[in-house]
């Protein structure tokens, strides 16, 4: 929402099989994910705050393997379906 009030395109990303949500956001070149809240270090150590998962590729989000999208279904989307709805909705980001 905070990134939607700005004027940058994001969408809200959920994984059932993780009972967590991250965030897919347009930074003017490409889709991006970031997760805010996964490696929150609270706490863990006052004033230290952690980028691991801060605007990163669909290959550098998942290469730790601590993410996992929920399988295709016809309610659920893979991390490929996800970008591709997010061209959908904001089409000045399709390349």
């Amino acid at each position: 929402v905070l990134a939607q009030d700005a004027g940058i395109p994001s969408l809200m990303v959920s994984s059932i099989d993780m009972l967590h949500a991250w965030n897919l956001v347009y930074d003017g070149l490409s889709w991006k994910f970031i997760d805010t809240t996964f490696n929150d270090p609270i706490p863990d150590r006052a004033d230290r705050v952690l980028y691991t998962y801060y605007l990163l590729d669909e290959r550098q989000f998942l290469q730790d393997g601590k993410h996992t999208f929920d399988k295709s279904s016809d309610t659920t989307l893979s991390a490929d379906e996800y970008i591709e709805f997010a061209e959908y909705v904001y089409p000045e980001t399709k390349q």
